[in-house]
């Protein structure tokens, strides 16, 4: 029988809870009501299922006496968590499911998939007019795959204090709410923070790499360097030395009064720091060649942890990670049964199937973690995190992806998406779509963002959806690997992280890909009209394309000059642009360039002294000028860059020919392997610099030497590991204050070539200055 809930806005139903209901269920009734009004113009009181009227129309919500008299043989408190629901009977509906958040699910549901209802973003709601609203006879019970669901996005993450500046209600009532937006995409994960009031979140202490946490280093360092990784020798406070007893039973201890001031927890986060390197002492190296592996040694020590855990804490989850060292499954310890393992695909190409030979390895990881536990849980990389500011395409296959681990069984899965921007860079879509394919793996991928383009960006959509045609086209037409370590074109190639494959920018998106970009934002905006709400939201997708422009106008404009085709701004090099763009993105709340990041005045100030432009050389060859405030510092003397770099420091310098220049000084670096500058060419090479460039530095120095080599200025292949060129500073031709011209020759750019320049002897050195590195094509013949 079709139930006629509204007719002509007059509805004969109302909303009834028992008497035993809990807060969700509570809280869903009152959403229920809210947004049937909403969408009908007819009244839904919530009221106590005693108090209804025996044969009156009602839409139970909740666990009610009516599911209990109608429906015996399936009770609700035999259900799952989050499993939904959806019955008629006759003329009654009931709304209901397992506790605490079923519920509260399965009212949303409703409202979708009946009411048309869509929740694009916390603050962007569509309630479609439907005075004449009607069900068909419906009988679902529904349990997502997946346990645990979590998106790491802005718009999940979003506070009540943030809620209300972006939006303090509309006109209809609705005032956003702080876990709404989560309820709404049916996502409940360690770090989707939901209030009780909808169905609440599960709560994990510490959340990921938790070593420094229990064991800082502030505290155990300096009496207790042993307990602390061996790293090339020495120790260092980067890992733990998981083979010392000692160190195991403060570990322990930690832990144990950790949980004592965290009552309730119900899993505890025990994992490894985030650096890619175990200890290498004598004790641990000669565990891991017993044990079998890196990852065996880990589980030797959590099942310690967890077996203390157990006894003090019954029933608390251990949860771990499998990242980096530890990803591959073990030789020979097997994980205790309260371990949970958090499986991280952070060397994935997100532009391949998990089973296509790009991502072979993570695939055979995780059919062997899946063969040794039931506790397994995914955390699966959809952002670029070493520029978020920039286009990155949605993760296409998500869908397939999580329909693949849906059949291991897998306890959860953690989608980590830009948890920083709520705007630019399709954010909204990406985290709508993820959260649909979370709950429901099954469904058309292409027809959920096709959905929300639609319904997001209305009369612009047409525009935007030639946008992301393009966008998405060019990356899968690339074929090639696509990570969560993305460059823009000119940022500087990260030797540290050579382990990952490296792409830029330049090697899926032209100069001419770039200007299509800027066409169809034109149209959308055109399209939308004026100040609507779909203007502003077509806008928004210019940020990430705007960033591109203003981060490396020099490459783009060496780009389109050799294409043959204009340079679409804005330029950072005119005055007042770089301010109007971080102004823009931190009203549209996507300000962040980086994790933890704004771009604000130090965004501004790096961009206006990184000074990166495209000249005109001799005979007008093209010549390319970077300043020395690019160039970062290196913490390794050996060409096989290991170990982790720093920003150089800028300082005013007349002397220079900008006023600023970048310095190095052996009184403010402890660590002689810290005393080299170092800059990448190779994103020149991703510009298509074709032919040779002779390749020159601007360097003064203060040194007390009379004679000999005070630094070096190198060119060095760090794939080929070796010094292609080099060129000493001897004292005998500087000068105080005054710069020198040091010439590595010409050389074709390629891929792994660096600049270097390294201090020879500290005690003789006050400073190096380097004002700028200058590129310029050779014309041959």
């Amino acid at each position: 029988m079709r139930l006629e809930l509204s007719k002509q806005g007059v509805s004969r139903y109302v909303i009834t809870v028992s008497e035993g209901a809990t807060e969700p269920e509570r809280t869903a009734a009152d959403e229920l009501g809210r947004y049937l009004r909403l969408a009908t113009g007819a009244a839904f009181p919530v009221v106590r299922e005693e108090e209804a009227a025996a044969d009156g129309l009602r839409i139970a919500v909740g666990h009610s006496g009516l599911y209990g008299r109608l429906f015996p043989e399936e009770p609700l408190d035999a259900l799952d968590s989050d499993t939904i629901v959806i019955r008629t009977a006759g003329e009654q509906l009931i709304l209901a499911g397992g506790r605490p958040r079923g519920t509260m699910y399965a009212v949303y549901t409703f409202l979708e998939q009946y009411a048309g209802i869509r929740w694009w973003t916390p603050t962007d709601i569509d309630v479609p007019a439907a005075p004449d609203l009607a069900v068909e006879p419906a009988d679902t019970m529904y349990a997502p795959p997946f346990r645990i669901r979590e998106v790491f996005s802005r718009a999940i993450r979003l506070t009540a204090d943030e809620l209300r500046e972006l939006d303090g209600g509309d006109s209809r009532g609705i005032v956003p709410e702080e876990g709404r937006f989560a309820a709404t995409g049916k996502l409940g994960g360690f770090f989707n923070v939901v209030p009780d009031r909808f169905g609440g979140h599960y709560d994990l202490l510490g959340e990921a790499h938790t070593f420094e946490k229990i064991m800082p280093p502030s505290a155990y360092f300096a009496a207790h360097p042993e307990w602390f990784g061996e790293m090339a020798g020495r120790r260092e406070v980067y890992q733990l030395c998981l083979t010392n007893e000692a160190m195991r039973r403060q570990f322990i201890a930690n832990t144990l009064g950790w949980l004592g001031n965290h009552p309730g927890t119900i899993c505890v986060s025990v994992s490894q720091n985030d650096y890619p390197e175990h200890c290498t002492c004598e004790r641990c190296s000669a565990a891991i060649r017993e044990l079998g592996s890196p990852t065996d040694l880990l589980l030797h020590f959590l099942n310690e942890v967890a077996d203390a855990v157990e006894r003090d804490y019954p029933g608390t989850v251990v949860e771990t990670l499998a990242y980096q060292w530890t990803r591959k499954p073990p030789v020979t310890v097997r994980p205790r049964p309260n371990i949970m393992i958090r499986l991280c695909s952070i060397e994935c190409s997100m532009n391949h199937p998990l089973d296509h030979e790009a991502n072979r390895h993570f695939y055979d990881d995780l059919l062997g973690w899946a063969a040794l536990t039931s506790n397994l849980y995914i955390w699966h990389y959809t952002l670029n995190a070493h520029n978020l500011a920039i286009p990155h395409p949605y993760a296409y296959g998500t869908a397939a992806l999580l329909r693949q681990l849906s059949a291991f069984r897998v306890t959860g899965v953690f989608l980590q998406g830009d948890g920083f921007n709520l705007r630019g860079n399709f954010h909204e879509l990406k985290a709508w779509v993820y959260a649909k394919l979370l709950w429901d793996p099954q469904q058309d991928e292409q027809a959920l963002i096709d959905a929300f383009i639609d319904g997001y960006y209305g009369p612009a959509a047409p525009a935007i959806r030639s946008l992301w045609q393009m966008l998405h086209g060019r990356m899968r037409e690339s074929g090639q690997y696509y990570g969560c370590f993305f460059r823009n074109l000119a940022s500087y190639y990260d030797a540290y992280e050579k382990v990952l494959p490296q792409i830029t920018t330049a090697s899926w998106l032209d100069p001419a890909d770039l200007n299509a970009a800027a066409d169809w934002l034109d149209a959308a905006e055109a399209a939308a009209g004026g100040e609507s709400k779909y203007a502003a939201r077509a806008a928004d997708c210019r940020i990430a394309f705007d960033a591109v422009r203003l981060q490396d106008e020099a490459g783009l404009r060496l780009l389109a000059r050799q294409s043959g085709l204009p340079f679409r701004g804005p330029a950072a090099s005119e005055e007042g642009t770089v301010e109007r763009f971080a102004a823009r993105a931190a009203e549209r709340f996507a300000d962040y360039h980086v994790e933890g990041w704004r771009f604000g005045q130090g965004y501004t100030d790096y961009l206006q002294k990184r000074h990166i432009r495209l000249l005109d050389g001799a005979d007008g060859a093209p010549a390319v000028e970077v300043s020395g405030s690019v160039f970062t510092q290196m913490t390794s003397a050996r060409v096989h860059f290991r170990e982790r770099n720093r920003a150089t420091r800028t300082v005013d310098d007349p002397a220079s020919a900008r006023g600023t220049a970048a310095v190095l000084a052996p009184d403010e670096v402890a660590d002689d392997r810290a005393l080299a500058f170092v800059h990448n060419l190779a994103c020149f090479y991703y510009y298509r610099a074709e032919g040779r460039w002779d390749i020159r530095l601007d360097i003064r120095c203060d040194t007390a030497l009379a004679s000999g080599i005070v630094f070096r200025v190198q060119l060095v292949d760090i794939l080929a590991g070796c010094i292609v060129a080099e060129t000493p500073g001897l004292a005998e031709h500087l000068q105080a204050g005054v710069y020198r011209t040091y010439g590595l020759g010409a050389h074709s750019l390629r891929d792994g070539l660096f600049v270097r320049v390294a201090i020879a002897d500290r005690a003789s050195v006050a400073g190096v200055y380097l004002d700028r590195l200058l590129l310029t094509q050779v014309k041959e013949g």
